[in-house]
């Protein structure tokens, strides 16, 4: 578990940011959304792949 501690952390950050979208997104409820609710799914959707990433490399990693 602590080889992934990265990915972990970069896995929650990212479902923290996908929580504040689905919030901002229901709260305006039909309208036309602000460029900050584009950018909390933009960046949650990054720290996902960066999350996927790290795992991947820790995975293949040679262990100690």
């Amino acid at each position: 578990m602590s080889r992934h501690a990265l990915a972990l952390w970069f896995a929650g950050l990212a479902a923290l940011g996908l929580l504040r979208f689905w919030r901002a997104w229901h709260e305006l409820a039909g309208q036309d959304a602000p460029i900050s609710v584009w950018l909390w799914l933009a960046g949650s959707l990054a720290c996902a792949v960066v999350a996927l990433a790290v795992f991947l490399r820790t995975m293949h990693a040679p262990r100690d």
